[in-house]
């Protein structure tokens, strides 16, 4: 028999329901007092013998050996009236042949004792008889090479089961069992302990192999008690089935072919402190609509599966181990719903939990470490549960989700895997929601394909390339999570890539915090978006993207910078206090550029180079250490209805060969000039005001721009005290400012802008003007004026009303 490397096995205790017996008390006492004698000659102890000598206590031992012998030695007589009384039979290795009759005519409550030696089993052996007890005389050796060893050798068509108990209560212990038959059926059909018909017996501190089939069977609702045993080299070491219900404590089952345990057809059970050690397919299989519970096992070197699931099984699986090789830790399928809680899964060679085909489940608690694939991989439909897990130090991605499955995960920690810290591909779609993911060697989130998937209230730090990335037409939805600190880019979205981003912090992330390439068109909505080494947010590609009302502030290079042909929309944001420019727009880029609020950084405002060509309208640039606005190169651009306030060096400086439309621009205060215009340059210069800047114009040579002047009217000190409070309380009271439309009379287009609270109170302080109302049909659907007018786009609040002011001479 190959049952080496085995534990030292506890002595025999009988079972509480027959320990009171003469018969087994007898016994009992035989083997007890064989134990103690060994150990007081080995080592005499006081702790051991207490207040008696250690000679007085060594001849009381002698007598009491000696009255069990004596009463071992002696069939009992059992009296046909007395249904509590039972016999004792000792049997010897020659006697193997008569085991079957005996135990078809064996009384119940009776004892059978093995003397040690290999008994060949040649017929089944069947125990129906209440409370049998089935035991060696010596406790086998730790090896199973010493004690009582049950042979199988049965031949018989049909007889599959070397011993089935059916009794409601019977005990096996002390006993191996070996059947090593050679067969060349694929169903496996031997077995060497079955236990059925409700049986509720006792196996315990047997050693139990069975190369060609079950080492033990539990079936036909029985529950019996299954402790202490070593089951090595069998098909399958213990298989439930039938609505079984045994309980299996603190057994060695290894070296199985198919699995250490099989669950099956609605049964359940307890299986608690057991060592399940180089299943084939698993070391655990449960399906059939199972319900069992598995706690405080160690699973380890499974050639396939620690555990796998199926069947619509509903399993749990609790405090477990999972280590050594093995392919998954944990596999879930075929619509099982397990409870999978506070497990360690450690260094899978394919991933730590798989789910697929429609899986689902509840996972708690768990750890997984070191796994080659994914820590924990979804697919098929698969709909889990995942809380408060930790995925850590794998070589590939902490969570994959695949095809279309989905999910809830909440509470995980996902930190330092080679790959990105949670993978979505194909059409997934998941709630993320209150998970860490950290210092991932990859991205920290990777979206794709047409995933999408919510994220919110994330903390996404520390990783090693983009925090969150966005490609190949996906769209997810990421709101009020925490983008810091990454190695490279904050947020990604390219090739297609699409998203809704609201209400994030993306903060100090190396590269730049968030990079839009490709034909990227996500939507950024109320975004912190700060403190970047390198820019705020970066437009490549042809990118289409939207941003509203965020905050672009503190970056070391440009807030936003927008180039090669990206066409984006930005609308009310806020960027201020950068350490290079606020707006750049460079190449071959355009897009539309309305209502937002740029100060304080320490080069231009806004910058247009290159060959690009786009519309600002209603935008505030103020208080830059260099110009308000810089045009230059072939650009050109449009440029209407812009407040340029207290910037250092010249509000506007158009240089180079560019051709701008500057039109109805409030220009003030400007440090060292208003208009500048270089050498050749060119353009549309029309009704702009230029107030109070240390020169309105400066023009170059062979310019050939063309210039309306306004009126002279002095509207901007109204709209430039407005602002100038404004700037002394916050940026949201610059993007709620209400402008006003100021007109000459009978012109349709809008030549420029004033402040406006319920009433156009400011404008009686300007000459000769008069208010009137204004056609309502010029307000736009997004607040503002309506850009076809001719007038600029402006905020404006449209519960309030509208008004025109027509200016007379």
């Amino acid at each position: 028999m190959e049952l080496s490397n085995t534990p030292q096995l506890k002595k025999h205790q009988a079972p509480p329901e027959i320990i009171s017996t003469p018969a087994h008390r007898g016994v009992e006492v035989l083997q007890d007092a064989s134990e103690t004698k060994k150990r007081m000659m080995a080592e005499p102890s006081p702790s051991i013998l207490g207040e008696l000598k250690h000679e007085m206590f060594e001849k009381e031992v002698e007598k009491v050996l000696n009255l069990a012998e004596q009463f071992l030695s002696t069939k009992l007589e059992t009296p046909a009236a007395n249904n509590n009384a039972c016999e004792v039979l000792r049997v010897t290795p020659d006697m193997a042949d008569e085991l079957p009759q005996l135990l078809r005519t064996v009384a119940d409550n009776s004892t059978i004792v093995f003397a040690p030696g290999a008994y060949v089993v040649k017929e089944p052996l069947i125990v129906r008889a209440e409370g049998t007890f089935l035991m060696a005389e010596v406790p086998l050796a730790p090896d199973g090479s010493k004690g009582t060893r049950l042979v199988g050798a049965l031949s018989k068509p049909g007889d599959h089961t070397m011993l089935s108990i059916s009794s409601g209560c019977a005990t096996v212990s002390n006993i191996a069992f070996e059947w090593d038959i050679e067969t060349d059926s694929k169903e496996y059909l031997a077995c060497c302990i079955a236990v059925e018909g409700r049986s509720c017996a006792k196996l315990e501190f047997l050693h139990v192999l069975c190369r060609s089939g079950r080492a033990i069977e539990v079936r036909d609702k029985a529950k019996p008690i299954i402790q202490d045993c070593i089951i090595r080299n069998s098909v399958i070491g213990i298989h439930v089935c039938g609505r079984s219900q045994p309980t299996v404590l603190r057994n060695r089952v290894d070296s199985c072919v198919a699995s250490c345990v099989r669950v099956t057809e609605k049964s359940s059970g307890k299986f608690s402190g057991n060592t399940f050690e180089k299943g084939g397919d698993a070391c655990v299989w449960a399906g059939g609509s199972t319900k069992g519970v598995f706690r405080d096992n160690l699973l380890r070197n499974a050639k396939g599966c620690g555990v796998m699931l199926g069947e619509h099984s509903h399993v749990t699986v609790e405090n477990c181990e999972i280590a050594g090789e093995h392919i998954n830790g944990i596999q879930v399928g075929d619509e099982a719903d397990p409870i999978v809680k506070n497990n360690q899964i450690t260094g899978s060679q394919g991933s730590g939990i798989v789910l697929y085909d429609k899986g689902k489940g509840l996972f708690v608690g768990n750890q997984v470490k070191a796994s080659k694939l994914a820590g924990i991989g979804i697919r098929d439909k698969s709909e889990p549960v995942f809380v408060h897990n930790t995925v850590s130090e794998g070589s590939g991605s902490g969570f994959v989700l695949l095809g279309e499955c989905g999910g809830v995960y909440e509470g995980n920690h996902i930190v330092s895997n080679t790959c990105a810290g949670i993978g979505m591909k194909g059409t997934t779609n998941g709630l993320f929601q209150n998970n860490i993911v950290k210092d991932n060697h990859g991205y920290g989130v990777w979206v794709q394909d047409e995933s999408c998937g919510t994220f919110q209230n994330n903390e996404i730090s520390s990783n090693h390339s983009a925090g969150f990335a966005v490609s190949h037409m996906a769209n997810p939805v990421v709101h009020h999570n925490q983008i810091c600190g990454g190695k490279h880019v904050g947020i990604l979205v390219q090739n297609n890539g699409r998203g809704l981003f609201t209400e994030n912090t993306v903060q100090a992330n190396r590269a730049t915090n968030i990079l839009l390439v490709g034909h990227s068109s996500g939507n950024f909505s109320q975004n912190v978006i700060c403190d970047s080494t390198g820019g705020g947010v970066l437009f490549r590609g042809h990118s289409t993207c939207q941003l509203s009302r965020n905050r672009i502030i503190g970056n070391s290079r440009a807030d936003v910078a927008v180039l090669d042909q990206a066409k984006p929309r930005l609308f009310a944001n806020v960027l201020r206090d950068g350490h290079g420019r606020g707006l750049v727009i460079t190449e071959q880029a355009s897009g539309e550029f309305e209502a937002n609020v740029i100060r304080g950084h320490v080069l231009a405002g806004v910058y247009v180079g290159g060959s690009a060509d786009p519309t600002l309208t209603g935008n505030i640039v103020t208080s830059s250490q260099a110009s308000g606005l810089v045009v230059e190169d072939q650009s050109k651009g449009t440029f209407v209805g812009n407040v340029l306030l207290d910037n250092e060096s010249a509000a506007v400086a158009v240089q180079g060969s560019s051709s701008p439309h500057v039109e109805a621009n409030l220009v003030r205060h400007n440090g060292k000039g208003g208009m500048w215009l270089g050498e050749k340059a060119s353009g549309i210069f029309k009704n702009n005001y230029v107030e109070e800047s240390h020169f309105a114009w400066k023009l170059g040579q062979d310019i050939t721009a063309q210039f309306v002047a306004p009126p002279p009217i002095d509207v901007g000190k109204a709209i430039a005290t407005k602002i100038e409070e404004a700037l002394e309380n916050s940026d949201n009271e610059l993007l709620n400012l209400k402008y006003l439309a100021i007109r000459n009379p009978g012109d349709e287009i809008v030549q420029t802008v004033g402040i406006k609270k319920q009433t156009p109170d400011f404008v009686s302080r300007a000459t000769n003007v008069k208010v009137q109302p204004c056609d309502t049909s010029m307000v736009a659907e997004s607040p503002g004026l309506a850009a076809q007018t001719g007038g600029p786009v402006l905020p404006m609040s449209a519960s309030i009303d509208v008004a025109a002011v027509d200016i007379e001479g």
